[in-house]
């Protein structure tokens, strides 16, 4: 996921000292932010040793379905999809969602990992005041809450951390469970799975964590669990869903919320397409978000057989 602009230089310094640089990571998975495509440019050569074998999914048509969607063959994969019955769907948003977090909520209640996951933050929101409501009523939160950013926090909510700070020892992405709060301090401890940690007045006051019980497919890639919740929405593209497709060992689901017009929750909606609103979702699967080198658009290049490094 590093761009070319900062990757560049590590490489000159690399190749002036003599040294190698390896790169991992996949190019059908999250794109880089900025300008990229270095990892897909050297794959389609042929110049990457490539990881073959599914060893997550224990499905068998999971596994295909992954493998098609993958490959691009998005049809495929979703008729696949559909043939293990991974794809909800229902009438409106609300009972969409509600339904993703009761799903949520049994395996979590049957000593599972679940992760709930979505394309933009404000469903994460959304998705975790849910998940939230249901932690509360079963009495596992305790203590005063203390309000970060509009967001209350309690002794035994899940968090995720959303910037590396080195003096605390958490990551972009670290997630935890709050085991204490001070609040004369404004500060909480967070048990990670690398030990305890502490997170101090200006961390949170930046505003730096979150609720954890769902989170954004960018935050998810990389993590592992049990059961994997996907909430399918009409920005999904092929890359997104893939990450969030392969998060799960056990199961993996796609939620596809209706985007009727007058569905509030559903604001990017099309006129055209309320006949169908699931088509939409699956449409849209079939968009990628991956980069290409510059050299590799240009007319008349060689395509990058001597990119210099």
């Amino acid at each position: 996921m590093v761009g070319t602009r900062d990757i560049a230089p590590l490489l000159t310094a690399a190749a002036a000292a003599r040294a190698k640089v390896v790169l991992v990571g996949d190019p059908r998975q999250l794109p880089e932010i900025t300008a990229g495509g270095l990892l897909g440019h050297l794959e389609s050569r042929r110049r990457a040793i490539t990881l073959i074998e599914n060893h997550r999914q224990t499905d068998p048509t999971e596994r295909a379905a992954l493998a098609e969607l993958r490959a691009g063959d998005v049809d495929e994969a979703v008729a696949l999809l559909r043939e293990r019955g991974v794809i909800v769907h229902g009438p409106n948003s609300e009972t969409v969602r509600d339904g993703m977090v009761g799903d949520w909520w049994t395996h979590r209640q049957h000593g599972s990992d679940a992760l709930m996951l979505a394309r933009r933050n404000a469903d994460v929101d959304d998705l975790n005041r849910r998940a939230r409501r249901l932690v509360a009523d079963a009495g596992e939160l305790s203590g005063d809450p203390i309000e970060i950013v509009g967001r209350p926090f309690q002794i035994g909510d899940q968090i995720v951390c959303l910037r590396n700070d080195y003096r605390s020892d958490v990551r972009n992405g670290t997630t935890a469970t709050i085991t204490n709060i001070n609040h004369q301090q404004r500060s909480v401890t967070i048990d990670t799975d690398h030990g305890v940690r502490q997170l101090d007045s200006a961390y949170l006051a930046a505003g730096l964590i979150r609720h954890g019980y769902a989170v954004t497919v960018h935050k998810a890639q990389g993590r592992t669990a049990d059961h994997g919740l996907l909430l399918g929405t009409d920005d999904v593209t092929r890359e997104s869903s893939y990450v969030g497709l392969s998060r799960g060992r056990e199961s993996n689901r796609l939620y596809v919320v209706s985007t009727d017009c007058d569905d509030d929750l559903e604001h990017h909606a099309r006129a055209d397409d309320r006949d169908d609103p699931r088509r939409i979702v699956l449409d849209a699967l079939h968009a990628t978000s991956g980069k290409q080198l510059a050299t590799d658009l240009t007319p008349g290049h060689d395509n990058g057989a001597d990119i210099g490094w």
